[in-house]
């Protein structure tokens, strides 16, 4: 089932930009927890805590620290902007 948080995310990762090592920078970009958070602003809709579950059981489905998880995997050297869109629209 289709998740727009996760397509509106998506959408804004598309548009702001992506970054690491911050939830919103000065210049608009938004990392993947802070994409996902404007877009339950934007969208007004429930399920986040439980998009972010299924993100991090994704991602690192032995950790119980989701938030964590979440952040360290955006912020990981090397990441893409593509690797966290193409990640996300598989929620979509």
């Amino acid at each position: 089932m289709a998740n727009p948080i996760a397509c509106k995310a998506v959408e804004i990762l598309e548009t702001s930009g992506w970054t690491q090592d911050s939830y919103q920078n000065d210049k608009g970009q938004f990392c993947l927890m802070g994409a996902i958070s404007q877009a339950v602003i934007l969208t007004k809709k429930d399920g986040q805590f439980s998009l972010l579950g299924q993100i991090s059981k994704k991602i690192n489905p032995f950790s119980p620290f989701v938030a964590t998880s979440i952040i360290g995997w955006n912020d990981t050297p090397g990441r893409t902007k593509e690797e966290v869109i193409d990640m996300l629209k598989e929620f979509c």
